[in-house]
C-alpha cells in the first residue's frame, strides 16, 4: 500500500494529513490535554507506553478523558464521512490485540461498511505503526539463559551420538558422567 501524507512536527504534537483518504488528519499529542475539541465528530485513541488503552468517539466540541494515557491521538474525517467515524473506531478496536470495547462505539459493523472503510482503517494502522503506535502487542522477548549447561544428565545417556573422525566412523553413548561407550565399528 502506498500512502501520501503531509506531516507537521512540533515539540509536543505531530499532525499527519492524509491525502486522498476519507480520514483527513491524525493529531498525535505526547502530553494530551483534556481541552482538545473539534468542531465535527472525531475519534480519540489513548495510548499508555505505546499500547492502546482506550478508544472513544467524540461528538462535536466534546473533549476526551486523558487521565490514564500518556499519548493521545485524535482522528478526524472528511465532513461527508463523519457518520462513519464510529465504525472506523470499532474496526480499529477489533484490530487491537486484545480487542478493546467502548460504550461510545457501535457494537457491530455491517459488512458493507467493513468493505467501504477497510482502506481507511488500513491507512490509519499503517501511519500509527510507522509512528511507533502499533495496535498489536509485541511479543515479550525471552531472556537468554546465563550460561550453557555442560553437565551429564540421565536423559543424555539415551541419546546416540555419531562420531566421524579421520577415516573412522561410529556411534558413541555418554553412559555416565565420566564414561563413554564406543559401539563396534568405531
Amino acid at each position: 500500500m502506498t500512502l501520501e501524507i503531509n506531516a507537521t512536527l512540533t515539540a509536543t504534537q505531530t499532525i499527519v494529513d492524509l491525502i486522498e483518504q476519507p480520514v483527513t488528519q491524525l493529531l498525535i499529542e505526547q502530553t494530551p490535554a483534556n481541552t482538545t475539541a473539534f468542531a465535527h465528530p472525531a475519534l480519540f485513541l489513548g495510548f499508555a507506553q505505546q499500547q492502546l488503552q482506550q478508544i472513544e468517539q467524540l461528538s462535536p466540541l466534546e473533549t476526551a478523558s486523558t487521565d490514564q494515557v500518556d499519548t493521545g491521538i485524535w482522528i478526524t474525517m472528511d465532513p461527508e464521512w463523519t457518520e462513519q467515524i464510529g465504525y472506523v473506531g470499532q474496526l480499529l478496536a477489533e484490530q487491537n490485540q486484545p480487542p478493546i470495547t467502548s460504550a461510545s462505539l457501535p457494537s457491530n459493523v455491517s459488512q458493507n461498511f467493513r468493505t467501504t472503510l477497510a482502506p481507511a482503517v488500513e491507512a490509519i494502522i499503517l501511519v500509527l505503526s510507522r509512528f511507533g503506535y502499533p495496535l498489536t502487542k509485541s511479543a515479550p522477548v525471552k531472556a537468554k539463559p546465563a550460561k550453557t549447561r555442560h553437565r551429564w544428565t540421565k536423559a543424555i545417556s539415551q541419546i546416540e551420538f555419531t562420531v566421524a573422525t579421520r577415516e573412522a566412523q561410529g556411534t558413541a553413548i555418554w553412559q555416565k558422567r565420566n564414561e563413554m561407550l564406543l559401539k563396534a565399528g568405531a
